[in-house]
């Protein structure tokens, strides 16, 4: 799909916090001011800030939203965006390259780097005034905490040991190489080896969890290793685990793992890219999904740490519009 826009069109969500757009800032690099008006592009130092700055841009009648962070900035940005605007008014999205993994930016096929994305853009709709460029649908999870009536969105849901994993490694104060080391290598040298340490680490958190499909439906209660649910088809590194195919449903990618541990591990390379599907393992499309644990979860590299037990509700959510440039 083609739409048409034009630079005074164009708001800016920068987070400063994010890896990338961090060195920008301390580096005084504001290469967003080469291509936005001074009111139209907003730094915003914490999450409270986001909203006061898209109803800000809003005001301002943006129909091109870029977001400059992680994917924890695009999850933060966006629920805050669907409360600001509704789903049908939601201006189309910029993804800019700002964080570690940028699962959507990836997804989109988006390589280069943020200041020669926003310039492309930005020559691209100021050349004669106005140009056309690509508009990709792209369908979002609406992930309900139903305990306490939030609700967030985002595109990649995680649970389970991944989960435990990434929040031990967050816990560090400044996490880096060591600590991936700690926190993923170690661990499971300490398994194989027998050793306390590595069972405590991979003891399975105990979850309830009920699954409807297109055509069926699947509970299951008892040890958890991995529920995943996903709208994107491409996760980090080579983890290529889907099959099956979302287009034409309103449902998403969903995976959930209760194998022996011994099992798993032993074929974790072919669960990982999506071969096999043995007992214990489940690998569909999901119309919805409702889990309780008293284990967080984490949504698209933003953590949601809980104590408590708790629901949530996984189901399909709205589609946003990312603005893709065509080959020049």
């Amino acid at each position: 799909m083609q739409k048409l826009f034009r630079r005074d069109e164009i708001g800016m969500i920068i987070n400063p916090n994010a890896k990338r757009a961090r060195k920008s800032v301390v580096k005084s690099k504001f290469f967003w001011r080469d291509f936005l008006e001074e009111s139209k592009a907003v730094v915003t130092p914490d999450i409270p800030a986001i909203r006061p700055a898209l109803e800000s841009l809003k005001a301002q009648n943006i129909r091109v939203l870029a977001i400059y962070g992680g994917d924890g900035t695009f999850q933060k940005t966006l629920t805050s965006a669907l409360s600001v605007w509704t789903p049908e008014t939601l201006p189309a999205i910029l993804a800019l390259r700002g964080g570690t993994a940028n699962a959507l930016v990836k997804n989109m096929g988006i390589r280069k780097k943020a200041r020669s994305y926003m310039r492309r853009f930005s020559q691209s709709i100021t050349q004669n005034k106005i140009e056309k460029v690509e508009l990709f649908e792209v369908p979002m999870l609406k992930v309900e905490d139903t305990s306490i009536g939030e609700t967030n969105y985002g595109f990649i849901f995680t649970n389970g040991l991944a989960y435990k994993s990434i929040e031990q490694y967050q816990s560090a104060p400044q996490p880096g190489v060591m600590d991936m080391l700690r926190e993923g290598v170690y661990p499971i040298i300490s398994y194989f080896l027998g050793l306390k340490s590595g069972k405590e680490y991979f003891k399975q958190p105990e979850m309830a969890v009920d699954v409807k499909t297109p055509d069926s439906e699947y509970h299951y209660k008892g040890p958890m290793n991995v529920i995943l649910c996903s709208t994107l088809r491409k996760l980090i590194l080579w983890y290529a685990p889907f099959t099956g195919s979302i287009s034409g449903t309103n449902g998403y990618y969903c995976l959930l793992n209760h194998m022996e541990l011994d099992e798993l591990f032993a074929n974790f390379m072919s669960l990982a890219r999506g071969i096999i599907q043995p007992e214990g393992h489940l690998n569909t499309v999901a119309l919805s999904l409702r889990v309780g644990t008293d284990l967080g979860f984490m949504l698209d590299g933003e953590l949601f740490r809980r104590k408590e037990p708790y629901e949530l509700k996984i189901t399909r959510g709205p589609s946003i519009h990312v603005v893709v440039l065509p080959v020049m």
